[in-house]
């Protein structure tokens, strides 16, 4: 898990996953809770899928996953690794 892209997109499951709770309001301490790693890894991984995808910051990439239908595809399924493609 982790590593596989999600349906022809750009990013890994476990980014989709993290920029889901992001997109929920989350800070990087809450999404850290949840996810099991520390609020500096919730930043590399930010810091990551902002290059990848073009975005300077939270907002715009969570605009990113929005418009790219990205939180649609992760809320038809019950786990993030279902989504793989």
């Amino acid at each position: 898990m982790g590593h596989e892209r999600v349906n022809g997109h750009r990013l890994t499951v476990r980014q989709v996953e993290l920029l889901a709770l992001v997109g929920e309001g989350l800070t990087n301490a809450e999404v850290g809770s949840r996810l099991g790693i520390t609020p500096g890894t919730v930043g590399l991984h930010l810091t990551r899928i902002y290059r990848e995808i073009g975005v300077q910051n939270r907002l715009a990439a969570v605009r990113w996953a929005d418009r790219s239908g990205l939180f649609e595809l992760a809320a038809r399924e019950d786990r993030p690794e279902a989504i793989a493609g």
